[in-house]
């Protein structure tokens, strides 16, 4: 039974409409020796190819973390289990703390002024944090590893599979 699933089919499905358009009028630019149009498609295309989907399912006695690659169109993923040996790491702030803005500040051609007027755009708190799952086998040689941006809901499910520790 799942109790958690991150909902992404709107994001696949419209990445995949973008694939698939982009890659119809790179092709018809092409054929219609609109070379310079076609480059520019084939450009952005590849530049896309680096946004990665991630879902994240969670059940009782397991979670499976999922990425889509290249349009949505690869996936990979990865199933833990509570029975595994698990090491949940993360990064930076903890969740709910002020977010680092930078300042550039950069007198002499005036893009420190730019810059500090999108900072206003920047959240203030952190919502999402990127996390490393690791599995361990009986001899302590890591199996499996795993990164990915988590929310505090999502994360406080995974630290359940994670038992306490044991005193001595």
């Amino acid at each position: 039974m799942i109790i958690y699933k991150r909902y992404i089919d709107k994001k696949l499905l419209s990445i995949r409409l973008t694939f698939f358009i982009l890659g119809t009028i790179c092709f018809f630019a092409f054929k219609s020796h609109n070379d310079n149009l076609g480059y520019f498609i084939a450009v952005a295309l590849i530049t896309l190819t680096i946004i990665v989907v991630n879902n994240v399912t969670i059940s009782f006695d397991s979670f499976l973390i999922s990425k889509y690659y290249f349009f949505g169109l690869i996936k990979m993923t990865w199933c833990f289990k509570k029975v595994d040996k698990l090491k949940i790491s993360s990064f930076g702030l903890d969740f709910g703390q002020d977010g680092e803005i930078t300042v550039h500040d950069d007198t002499a051609s005036g893009l420190g002024c730019l810059f500090s007027i999108f900072s206003i755009f920047l959240p203030s708190k952190i919502t999402m944090k990127e996390i490393k799952i690791e599995t361990f086998d009986e001899f302590d040689n890591l199996t499996k590893k795993v990164y990915i941006l988590l929310d505090k809901p999502e994360f406080n499910y995974i630290k359940t599979f994670i038992p306490p520790p044991q005193s001595t």
